[in-house]
């Protein structure tokens, strides 16, 4: 998984020299509607941006943390879910990303409005309507509708989002293979499919998950009464089911993350997959209340911005208000990165990896953050 974490400190110059002029070159064919062209330019910034991440990622974050992941377990996991890999100049892709680019620039109002700064129960709305338990079982089903735009490294592939949820996963599971957590918080865990895998999986793990929305947390609760896990979720598991009926003991619960209804240092691992994306309106708060509940480590499989340096990719995140936080931010909330890597599948729309931090002493700007955190519960 650290293969690509060894690029030159001299590479990074470089790139970071040329990037400015690349830019100058997309505004300017953009501004003569040379749609081609502009394509072409950003693809450029999106491969000096990969250089600039990987060196990035070499000198900032130590990597003190071996999961033991093989580059071919992951292939495998995620091998089921590609429909084909893209070459070089394929109509398909270059019409999808195109589509992208537009559909991101024609939504960028309605997404500002939508995720406003502060405005919660907008978010809360949206998703008591999308999740179903019909949804939640679809996400285990390949539809050709369904094909996506994923990139992994320099590889470009059309396959299903479910392939990447399958390497959230296992990278999961080796995680806390790896660190040994005798209780673990999901933070936005949805309709309660991640923990109630890792339950199976992890029988003498105590599991919790909190969810803002009522649809979410009662869907979580019907799938943890079945007498045993749901066929559907022990076979999306991408690691043979240790008992079908550890489920059952999952605590599920309804609340905001920016209010964590539990006792100081609860859990010794806290993660989030994708959820922390929704709240960077009240990111302080919310990494101010992890920090409070845990003892150990954090494990975070979302869009930090050290992944999503390139232009489209940007302007998707600020307009939507996406999660906009970089690495280098997390000692500020009390966290010590001990890994990072963004070696996995991701949309094209924009990138995800997996950082794991170790909690650490508080700092006095934490001490003033947590202040606040404490006065408002």
């Amino acid at each position: 998984m650290d293969d690509r974490l060894s690029k030159s400190a001299g590479k990074q110059e470089t790139a970071k020299k040329i990037r400015p002029t690349l830019v100058e070159l997309l505004r300017v064919a953009r501004l003569g509607n040379l749609d081609e062209t502009a394509e072409h330019i950003e693809k450029a910034i999106s491969e000096v941006d990969r250089a600039v991440g990987d060196a990035n990622n070499a000198s900032g974050v130590a990597q003190k943390l071996n999961l033991e992941i093989r580059p071919e377990q992951l292939q495998d996991i995620f091998g089921s879910a590609i429909q084909r890999a893209v070459p070089s100049n394929d109509v398909e892709w270059d019409k999808r990303a195109k589509q992208l680019s537009t559909k991101v620039n024609k939504k960028a109002q309605w997404w500002r409005k939508l995720f406003r700064s502060g405005d919660v129960d907008r978010v809360r709305d949206v998703y008591e309507k999308k999740w179903t338990p019909e949804a939640a079982l679809a996400r285990f089903t390949k539809q050709a509708g369904d094909l996506d735009p994923i990139v992994w490294g320099d590889k470009r592939y059309f396959g299903y989002s479910s392939g990447i949820k399958r390497v959230h996963l296992f990278v999961l599971m080796r995680i806390i293979e790896t660190l040994r957590p005798a209780r673990v918080l999901e933070v936005g865990s949805g309709m309660g499919l991640n923990l109630l895998i890792l339950a199976a999986q992890f029988p003498d793990i105590k599991f919790t998950g909190i969810e803002l929305t009522s649809a979410g947390n009662e869907i979580a609760q019907t799938f943890r009464a079945s007498p045993k896990l749901p066929d559907q979720l022990a076979a999306f598991s991408p690691l043979p089911i240790v008992d079908d009926q550890a489920h059952r003991a999952v605590s599920f619960f309804q609340g905001s993350a920016a209010q964590l209804p539990f006792e100081k240092n609860s859990f010794d691992l806290v993660y989030s997959i994708l959820a922390l994306e929704q709240m960077e309106a009240i990111r302080d708060e919310v990494f101010g209340q992890i920090a409070a509940v845990c003892s150990g480590h954090v494990a975070m499989f979302e869009p930090f911005g050290d992944w999503n340096m390139s232009p489209m990719r940007q302007h998707l995140i600020a307009s939507r208000k996406f999660f906009a936080a970089k690495i280098a931010d997390l000692p500020r909330y009390g966290f010590e990165p001990v890994f990072a890597s963004e070696d996995m599948p991701s949309k094209l729309s924009f990138g995800v990896g997996v950082v794991v931090a170790r909690r650490v002493l508080q700092t006095s700007g934490e001490k003033h953050a947590m202040t606040l955190v404490d006065a408002g519960r």
